[in-house]
């Protein structure tokens, strides 16, 4: 049974791995909690580069700039990733990610009940 602390630890524990696959009910828990980090990670970011970076310099900014950088650039591979590890769970290639609205198709359809070629088939 996959719990909301499974979902987000496997999520960003295979934010690199594409090779395997990632339940339907997992790869929703994971982009809601990625979202939230996103949004509310943004909004600290924002917080506190223009409350304290009034009292420093532009050095504070920078710092800022590149922690929001970075954080949408990981938080965007890892969420390609899980679509990637989605689509091998229903059978299919990460290559249909570029057919637009079958990709949205495929996010929403079962896990196969079977093994196939990206791994077994999942509890």
């Amino acid at each position: 049974m996959t719990t909301i602390k499974s979902a987000f630890s496997n999520g960003f524990r295979n934010a690199f791995k594409i090779n395997s696959r990632t339940s339907r009910k997992e790869h929703w828990i994971f982009v809601l909690l990625a979202f939230l980090i996103y949004f509310f990670g943004n909004i600290v970011i924002v917080f506190i580069s223009y409350f304290i970076g009034k009292m420093t310099t532009s050095v504070l900014g920078s710092i800022s700039t590149f922690l929001m950088v970075a954080m949408t650039i990981y938080l965007l591979i890892a969420y390609l990733t899980s679509v990637v590890r989605r689509f091998h769970d229903v059978g299919k290639s990460a290559w249909f990610y570029f057919v637009p609205f079958y990709n949205l198709y495929l996010l929403v359809q079962p896990s196969q009940t079977e093994d196939n070629k990206w791994g077994p088939k999942l509890n």
